[in-house]
């Protein structure tokens, strides 16, 4: 029955992918317009423009289909992942306000939180202040918005890592040393209010450093991160159990093909044990409109129960394990660049359980993703 209902289920998905799919391809109706699908619909979210000021419409509309099949547990369900919308004003050429709220659009329409909700000032061409609720972004995918993601989720390396609240409240100043280098450098309250903090917790900082690295016949273009996340125990904090987090990581380009490469780490505290891994993803642009993309994830745990699972596998079991292997191959079609996609996922997970109490599985996650955003 159940490798029944999971068949029937992977039809439908493929189904619903190959009509998304073709419309879409239908829709472009040449490769001189590739990429530009909606312009005239998406420029009606920029109400004013004038030579001090502007002011526009923001949000983001991301829609899954997920079926996971394993021996320990299945999972399947279509699901809005995210609705988000507000609006970005900037004056006096120096200064942006920007606020967006998150909504559960699945079953009856609420307002969950408020994701954005700073004021940043440009003091100069090179730096830049950011003021109250922000995203904080850190290691590979977490400093990478959910917009622009290659995959329909983050790796599990940076959720497992990665503070997945990924808005707090605080002050960051960042510094652009030179077209090579820049750094970046905050304060945030970690506790999980859904406004502005209310300063229940304490505070965690983040220093991150980019820098760009010259061509060679191996690629055209480089890029290296390195993040360093401390971060103040206390019960009622909404990040990670980390007290130190640490990610280097780097990309490439050649032409066509690009490669994302990370190796991660954190200190864990209270009941936390110490996790580290690495994530490698390759992609190949085969045209403006078509993508291919795989990844390899490991996450590897000091301890029983340390290592917990992504998104939708956390769904078909309950348990955490102690090793994490994930491979994942992706084909990813573009009407308007990352404005408006639609994304195709084939995931293996294997994840080991020492203790034995429920975090296990071995099994796939076939998903179909559209991602929205203006």
């Amino acid at each position: 029955m159940k490798s029944t209902s999971f068949r029937q289920n992977i039809k439908a998905s493929l189904a619903l992918t190959s009509v998304l799919f073709s419309a879409a391809t239908f829709a472009t109706p040449s490769t001189s317009t590739a990429n530009t699908y909606g312009n005239d619909v998406f420029n009606l979210a920029k109400l004013y423009k004038s030579d001090t000021a502007s002011f526009a419409l923001t949000g983001r509309l991301h829609g899954d289909s997920v079926n996971v099949d394993s021996s320990q547990g299945d999972f399947d369900d279509t699901v809005w992942r995210r609705f988000r919308f507000g609006f970005k004003s900037t004056f006096n050429s120096d200064f942006t306000l920007h606020v967006e709220g998150d909504f559960n659009l699945n079953e009856e329409a609420e307002y969950n939180r408020l994701t954005d909700a700073y004021l940043a000032w440009q003091v100069s061409d090179d730096k830049k202040f950011k003021f109250l609720k922000q995203g904080v972004g850190f290691t590979a995918d977490g400093a990478t918005s959910s917009k622009r993601l290659l995959t329909l989720e983050r790796n599990n390396l940076t959720n497992n890592l990665w503070f997945s609240s990924e808005y707090f409240s605080g002050v960051s100043f960042e510094h652009t040393l030179s077209n090579d280098m820049k750094y970046k450098a905050g304060i945030y309250a970690n506790d999980g209010a859904d406004g502005i903090t209310s300063f229940d917790a304490k505070f965690f900082t983040l220093l991150s450093l980019t820098l760009k690295g010259n061509s060679s016949p191996f690629w055209k273009k480089s890029e290296y991160r390195f993040d360093y996340v401390y971060n103040d125990e206390d019960e009622l904090a909404d990040t990670r159990d980390f007290e130190h987090v640490f990610s280097s990581s780097a990309k490439f380009n050649l032409e066509k093909w690009n490669l994302v490469s990370e190796i991660a780490g954190g200190i864990g505290y209270a009941e936390q044990d110490n996790v580290w891994g690495v994530m490698v993803m390759p992609s190949y642009d085969i045209n403006p409109n078509w993508q291919l993309v795989s990844r390899y994830t490991m996450v590897k745990g000091n301890g029983s129960n340390s290592v917990r699972l992504g998104r939708y596998e956390g769904k078909a079991v309950s348990g955490r394990g102690d090793k994490y292997n994930e491979f994942y191959s992706g084909v990813n079609y573009y009407l308007n660049q990352h404005k408006l996609k639609l994304q195709l996922g084939l995931q293996y997970t294997d994840m080991d359980d020492e203790a034995n109490d429920g975090g296990k599985i071995h099994g796939l996650n076939i998903s179909t993703a559209l991602r929205l955003y203006w």
